[in-house]
């Protein structure tokens, strides 16, 4: 997670608008997308990896401004040692 939100900086500087990181709970995968919700990059989390949502949605949303601001909602994984809460900043 923190790797596509590294590149979503670099790409939302480079072209001065907010991109998004797609987080899928169903699919157990991720999504950079583009201003245009064009995929960028997406990648499948390992199946001994689960995602757990604050909320009931199967989807998560994380906004990157242009400015490197990263908005939304807290992340966690869970895996074979315990669990794992992401902090963005």
């Amino acid at each position: 997670i923190r790797s596509f939100v590294k590149a979503g900086r670099v790409q939302a500087q480079r072209a001065d608008r907010e991109y998004h990181v797609v987080i899928d709970r169903k699919r157990d995968s991720m999504a950079l997308l583009d201003p245009e919700l064009k995929v960028v990059r997406k990648e499948s989390l390992p199946s001994s990896v689960q995602i757990i949502l604050d909320s009931d949605a199967p989807v998560s949303e994380l906004t990157i401004s242009p400015s490197g601001i990263v908005r939304g909602e807290p992340i966690r994984l869970r895996g074979r040692t315990g669990e794992l809460k992401i902090t963005l900043q």
